[in-house]
């Protein structure tokens, strides 16, 4: 045999036989950029029970009065009124006092008066009296609420009825002489809503949201998603709300939440006056998610291990699938075969994330660079789309399981004291994959949650 037929058919046999072992890929790992900080809005429900500071400005005056008018010629007279306790109803930023009046009044009627001294025969009268129940008045007040920039409290309480609901008259005179009655109780009547404006006054909300403003600065545990930095830059009057003597109103936080895994100094600035900001739609957070490879790449291999892939009249078979990452935002699928050839190969793709099915897959899935150079070489044959197919359509993977699994978790997480007698209460609405980050070790996911938070301060 010449020597040239023996290096001839030495290659033949060497490319035929030969392990094929292409170079891993390998690309520099490209910096997963920060989490950014969307605009959210946290809210931060406050109640007041104003009842003890209505109940003081109604002790601070008196709930009985007197007085009397003696003309020497007309309607003489004197009274004794007594009021009821407040009913206190409210809504909105606005509360009703009522309460009932009652009265009685004794005089006389003078005809005719000449110096000083009346000259005619008096008629005599009374009304709630002698055994008479006491004459009634319906009187209620209006009082409407507003927090003002400094969290001061501030109310406006006007008398809005004062209505007889039984009139005095003297049927042997002609005369009713209630109106005034009316407007001798006016006076003091009044002065009963100035002191419930004073009253409302002394309410320090402020020293209610100082050590929750300051909490809240702080950083956050949640669990293993690292730490919550809620980042807490302006306030504002979100509702108010009035039921009974219970005030409720809602401040709305206005915050750049990111999750670190590291926690934060406290910085807590000077709590700042309520502003005008225009609200959003409930809180945004963008967290990390991770997908192990290992999971990724056991599920490959249940779908393709065993399969044999016909090539004319060449075929290979399967016997191991893995998956994993490298910089650049890439996949690499390592194939092991066996067959008329045996060896690994690698191919490379772009993973794509359907939000609407929570589906992962890798639709441009292609041989890498390296391999392709090696089969040129040694097995061109192998270099078919048949391949690209069997692995493109096993690379899927429905991540509805995680997603739902992390938005319980999260949400869970939402929901616990911080300390102080403050507590977070979250929902989350939803929980949706914006990119997909492949790194050496893990496939990183950064999702976006969108739902509600609530600061209470118990």
């Amino acid at each position: 045999m010449s020597f040239f037929a023996l290096i001839v058919i030495s290659t033949f046999v060497y490319s035929s036989c030969a392990f094929i072992k292409p170079n891993s890929p390998t690309v520099p790992e490209s910096k997963i950029p920060k989490i950014p900080q969307p605009i959210s809005v946290v809210d931060i429900p406050i109640t007041a029970n104003l009842e003890s500071y209505f109940r003081q400005a109604e002790g601070a005056v008196p709930t009985q009065y007197s007085g009397n008018e003696n003309p020497c010629q007309g309607v003489r007279y004197s009274y004794l009124f007594q009021r009821s306790p407040f009913t206190i109803t409210g809504t909105g930023n606005t509360l009703n006092l009522s309460f009932i009046g009652m009265y009685q009044l004794s005089g006389a009627y003078c005809a005719k008066c000449f110096f000083n001294n009346c000259v005619a025969p008096k008629v005599g009268f009374s009304c709630g009296t002698g055994g008479e129940s006491m004459r009634r008045v319906d009187i209620k007040y209006n009082s409407t609420f507003n927090v003002m920039p400094n969290y001061s409290l501030q109310s406006n309480t006007s008398l809005t009825t004062l209505n007889p609901i039984d009139r005095c008259k003297i049927t042997v005179l002609g005369i009713d002489i209630t109106d005034k009655l009316i407007n001798g109780v006016r006076g003091p009547l009044n002065s009963l809503g100035s002191k419930v404006d004073q009253m409302v006054s002394n309410v320090d909300v402020k020293s209610k949201i100082t050590p929750l403003w300051n909490k809240i600065s702080q950083s956050i545990k949640l669990g293993t998603y690292g730490y919550l930095n809620l980042n807490p830059n302006a306030l504002r009057l979100s509702s108010i709300n009035m039921s009974g003597s219970i005030l409720n109103f809602s401040i709305g936080l206005s915050a750049n939440p990111v999750i670190s895994t590291q926690s934060k100094p406290s910085t807590a600035s000077p709590l700042p006056n309520l502003s005008d900001f225009t609200p959003g739609n409930g809180f945004n957070i963008y967290l990390d998610l991770n997908a192990g490879y290992d999971t990724l790449s056991q599920q490959l291999n249940n779908r393709v291990v065993g399969k044999e892939i016909k090539i004319g009249h060449r075929e290979i078979k399967i016997t191991n699938a893995k998956i994993y990452g490298i910089g650049n935002s890439k996949l690499v699928v390592e194939v092991t075969f066996k067959g008329t050839r045996k060896g690994s190969i690698y191919l490379v793709g772009t993973p794509s994330y359907n939000p609407i099915s929570h589906v992962l897959t890798i639709p441009d899935i292609d041989f890498d660079l390296q391999t392709k150079s090696v089969l040129l070489k040694v097995a061109k044959w192998l270099l078919n789309d048949k391949i690209i197919s069997e692995l493109k359509s096993k690379s899927v993977y429905d991540l509805t399981f995680k997603i739902n699994d992390e938005k319980t978790k999260f949400q869970s997480e939402l929901n616990r004291n911080i300390g102080d007698n403050i507590r977070i209460i979250g929902s989350v609405n939803d929980l949706n994959i914006e990119s997909i980050y492949p790194t050496s070790t893990q496939l990183q996911l950064r999702v976006i949650s969108n739902g509600k938070l609530a600061v209470i301060l118990n």
